[in-house]
């Protein structure tokens, strides 16, 4: 609050510029609630030469997407939708589980709860009948 006062700011953004500059400078430390210090000398000066602008961060190199992470999509559009009824048919009456349904598939069971749960609801003749159990009528 009072660094917020003595620079005409507010405290938001300087709670935030600390929050970020924890990460981007090791010599500033958090010693307590809204609370840091510098442990060490000060971060180096940038040469008045730089086109970036103060107080922005450079932008990080872009990071390595996990395994599943902005993959493409490996068939054509609607064709989770035609396993699942083909699935569904097949079961009957009786319907199936989520999670069984997941590993015939070979489909994270996580994409097949947020599928029925958004477009299993507009397919016509797909019902719920139990927690994580579905079935098709018709």
């Amino acid at each position: 609050m009072d660094l917020a006062r003595s620079l005409g700011s507010k405290p938001a953004n300087i709670y935030a510029w600390f929050h970020a500059a924890v990460k981007r400078y090791p010599t500033i430390k958090k010693v307590g609630n809204a609370q840091y210090r510098l442990a060490g000398s000060a971060p180096a000066a940038k040469s008045s030469a730089s086109t970036r602008k103060v107080g922005r961060p450079a932008k990080a190199a872009p990071k390595s997407k996990g395994p599943g992470k902005g993959r493409r999509r490996s068939g054509r559009r609607g064709a989770l939708r035609e396993k699942i009824v083909a699935a569904l048919r097949q079961a009957g009456s009786s319907g199936v589980r989520i999670k069984d349904l997941a590993k015939n598939l070979n489909v994270p069971n996580r994409n097949l709860q947020v599928w029925f749960a958004t477009t299993g609801k507009k397919t016509p003749g797909v019902k719920k009948i139990a927690p994580g159990t579905f079935k098709i009528t018709g």
